[in-house]
């Protein structure tokens, strides 16, 4: 093997439980060392990715909710009929009336993050 070499103390009554387990298992405690290592780290790998995809879940579901939010939003703010109309004047009106809906709820957004709605 051409690896690193790594070394690390142990206390006396782990090192006596180390070679104990070793014995059982006829291996080295090195090597018995090596394969807990390797056993620690492989689950630390499986619990991050674990996290990642519930991370990547709650993300997505974010995302949605967003969208459904803005929807919502939108269809709230449009008369009633609007969405069969093929008028320019009302779609640019609406788009407009979206748009100021928008730079509103970014004022509101930024005023939440200085803290003004704490007062």
């Amino acid at each position: 093997m051409t690896g690193r070499s790594v070394h690390f103390r142990l206390e006396d009554d782990e090192f006596i439980f180390l070679v104990e387990e070793a014995k059982k298992l006829k291996i080295s405690a090195n090597a018995l060392a090596k394969i807990r290592h390797r056993e620690a780290m492989a689950g630390f790998d499986r619990k991050h990715e674990a996290l990642l995809e519930t991370m990547r879940a709650v993300l997505a579901a974010l995302e949605k909710g967003n969208i459904l939010a803005a929807s919502a939003v939108i269809s709230a703010a449009l008369p009633l009929g609007i969405g069969t109309t093929d008028d320019d004047a009302i779609a640019h009106q609406v788009r407009a009336h979206v748009e100021e809906a928008i730079r509103l709820g970014r004022n509101m957004s930024s005023s939440y993050d200085k803290g003004r709605f704490d007062e």
